[in-house]
């Protein structure tokens, strides 16, 4: 994981959405928060100045007092990242692999949290689950690469370690191996698999809702078939297309 670039490319997409902000004060990624707070808190007694779109007539007739409804601000959002590891991920194009771009990937997404106030939850989904949450910012990313360190699938520069990621990836599908996402009901959800039929339907089905984005990293040597509603991600190589694998 080269971690200049992903700052580069973190700095870039930050210039690109805000360019058009007409002044510093209002630009660059000053609101802690996103929404008009949508959720319902409490009712309270109704004030002279109130909004009345907010009494609740109901409560008005039964109690004879104006009451209006109020709301908590919606907070920022929480990205989950779910990485259904894969033995697969170990195939490159060009000395990179699938896993190392996917990790580049979640670092992108941890150091862009940190700037927009939001934060990234990760899960690697293997023989066993490692769980990373509510991480963003530069010590986000530290998080990120010291517990992947501390289970021995990178090094401390946070590049992969395939013989041990090998021995971590489970390609066996198997509902049990998500029971930690069981508790998870509001995305936005980002998976990464290698997808067939019922790993697919499985996830598609418990990950339901619009904020839910499958991806499927493919090499170009990989033959593309496009069976499922899943992005399939090519990663590109400047060399004659052949398989290889990660340089280790």
């Amino acid at each position: 994981m080269d971690l200049k670039k992903v700052h580069e490319v973190v700095n870039r997409i930050q210039k690109t959405i805000f360019r058009n902000s007409s002044y510093i004060d209002t630009g660059f990624f000053v609101s802690s928060f996103k929404g008009a707070g949508l959720q319902f808190k409490e009712h309270q007694v109704y004030s002279y100045g109130d909004e009345i779109r907010f009494i609740d007539w109901k409560l008005l007739a039964k109690k004879n007092t104006p009451y209006i409804k109020t709301f908590e601000e919606e907070r920022n959002i929480e990205v989950k990242i779910i990485i259904d590891c894969h033995s697969n991920f170990v195939l490159a194009n060009n000395g990179k692999s699938k896993f190392s771009s996917i990790l580049e990937m979640c670092a992108i997404l941890i150091i862009f949290a940190g700037k927009t106030k939001d934060k990234v939850s990760i899960y690697f989904v293997g023989k066993k689950t490692i769980l990373l949450k509510s991480i963003s910012g530069d010590s986000g990313l530290l998080e990120l690469i010291s517990t992947l360190n501390a289970n021995h699938l990178v090094d401390d520069n946070g590049k992969p370690n395939y013989d041990n990621y090998l021995e971590f990836a489970n390609d066996g599908f198997s509902r049990p191996k998500f029971k930690e996402l069981y508790r998870e009901s509001k995305g936005p959800f980002v998976v990464f698999s290698k997808f067939n039929k019922e790993n697919f339907s499985f996830l598609s089905k418990f990950l339901k809702g619009e904020n839910t984005h499958f991806f499927e990293l493919r090499c170009e040597f990989e033959k593309i078939k496009k069976k499922f509603k899943f992005t399939v991600v090519g990663l590109k190589s400047s060399s004659p297309l052949k398989e290889q694998g990660p340089e280790i």
